[in-house]
């Protein structure tokens, strides 16, 4: 059954203090206190603190098991903060969300409205064998997505608040980065085929884009550079721009008289500038690199002046627009591993999308096939551990624990000399209860400076 809409893209523009965040969970109908809750940091009892300076309780749902919501406001927001509260909450009962972020930034340091200049949700999961993996959303609340709107829709609480069990399933669903990328691949390919149309439609005259084959060949060429541009301009290499295709399409846009998205932005940049060496990188936009790589040589009739693509087609603000669809997409560059995963469109796609728009009979003569990583990364683990072994001459015995775990099961590889598994050692009281009152922080200034 369908849920109705809690939020929209405005909600999360003003998710900047803890205040708005108690009142989006509260939107997403999870059982939060009228006001928020602080804690000290000292009464969580973690054996690691993770740089904690000031933490809240969002939200409660009573169990057993029970779930809880949590903020943290922590000196860094790194992988290894992230995963210290991972462990420390799950090696208590009970299901756990959280949110990590950095100090609150005053007005005079981070513009005009302050705040926080980024949230990450982070939803803990027990992968059993003592092992912890995380999967966490960034949001840039100058910058929400869609894809940001659908995940938080996706934790909902509706007829799930007195079921904690229930409503955390909902949120590893929600948080699930191969449903992300399955319904990725789905629009990407209905944005292809709609691509595909109206390149022939505005070139029917052309040699080339006039036939089905060479407007489909021309799509996914253009696809794949944009695709590439959005992995690119969030590295910072594109001027320094994390939108720069979005703003220099609203600057062509506004200028007297308007200029043409392919014409006077897309075909300098792909064959003038990341396809040639120059001095410094200089560009006409900024600093741009040169990229080594055959992925920006033009290609007949890439460089035909007499083909035109209208403005529309790439207009940043409709989700139909070539733009405007990647716009709704939270791109991420950063190297995941199967225990650490951001709900975001990683490097990775860039493999799984040629081969999936690659037909199925092309695809076997070319034997073009993209490994999973979690194959990737088991079979490099291994060789790995195979190698130590051998030039540590180290007895399997004593280090069986360290081998990686099975990519199908997740479950370490047996060994005929393993010892037994010690057991796990009996969980911590569960964390403060709803009804907790509330004690006063050992600082109670707002600001810490203006450093992050």
């Amino acid at each position: 059954m369908a849920h109705s809409r809690h939020l929209a893209l405005e909600d999360l523009h003003v998710v900047r203090d803890p205040d708005h965040l108690l009142a989006l969970f509260r939107r997403l109908a999870y059982r939060v206190e009228p006001e928020l809750v602080p804690l000290d940091p000292l009464d969580l009892e973690f054996p690691e603190r993770a740089g904690i300076q000031r933490c809240f309780l969002l939200a409660d749902h009573p169990g057993p098991p029970g779930l809880q919501v949590f903020l943290f406001e922590l000196d860094a927001v790194r992988m290894a903060e992230l995963r210290l509260l991972a462990r420390d909450l799950l090696a208590r009962p009970g299901h756990y969300l959280f949110v990590a972020i950095p100090p609150l930034i005053p007005p005079a340091c981070g513009g005009e409205k302050g705040g926080y200049a980024r949230v990450v949700f982070v939803h803990p999961r027990r992968l059993g064998d003592g092992r912890v993996g995380i999967r966490k959303l960034v949001l840039d609340p100058a910058h929400p997505t869609r894809h940001d709107l659908d995940v938080l829709e996706g934790i909902a609480a509706d007829g799930l608040a007195g079921d904690p069990d229930a409503l955390y399933l909902r949120q590893a669903q929600a948080f699930d980065v191969e449903r992300l990328t399955g319904r990725f691949y789905r629009a990407y390919a209905g944005l292809f085929h709609r691509t595909v149309a109206r390149v022939q439609e505005a070139n029917r005259g052309h040699r080339r884009l006039a036939t089905p084959e060479g407007a489909r060949a021309f799509t996914q060429r253009l696809l794949n550079r944009l695709l590439f541009l959005y992995f690119l301009q969030r590295k910072g290499w594109l001027a320094g721009d994390p939108h720069f295709l979005t703003h220099q399409a609203r600057r062509l846009a506004q200028a007297d008289p308007p200029g043409n998205v392919w014409r006077d932005l897309l075909q300098p940049l792909f064959f003038d500038t990341l396809n040639r060496r120059r001095l410094n990188d200089v560009s006409p936009w900024g600093d741009i690199p040169y990229l080594n790589g055959r992925l920006f040589e033009p290609v007949d009739p890439d460089t035909d002046e007499q083909v035109f693509l209208p403005d529309d087609l790439f207009d940043p603000h409709d989700p139909q627009g070539l733009l405007g669809f990647f716009n709704g997409y939270n791109f991420t560059v950063a190297e995941d591993t199967p225990l650490e995963q951001e709900v975001a469109l990683d490097p990775e796609l860039l493999g799984k999308v040629f081969e999936n728009l690659l037909e199925e009979a092309e695809r076997g003569q070319t034997g073009t096939f993209y490994t999973p990583r979690s194959i990737v990364h088991y079979l490099a683990r291994r060789a790995l551990w195979l190698y130590l072994e051998e030039q540590t001459a180290a007895p399997c015995g004593s280090t069986w624990r360290s081998r990686p775990p099975c990519p199908t099961t997740g479950s370490p590889w047996p060994s005929p000399t393993s010892p037994p598994s010690p057991p796990l050692p009996r969980p911590p009281a569960p964390l403060p209860p709803r009804s907790l009152s509330p004690r006063p922080t050992r600082s109670s200034a707002p600001w810490s400076g203006c450093a992050y």
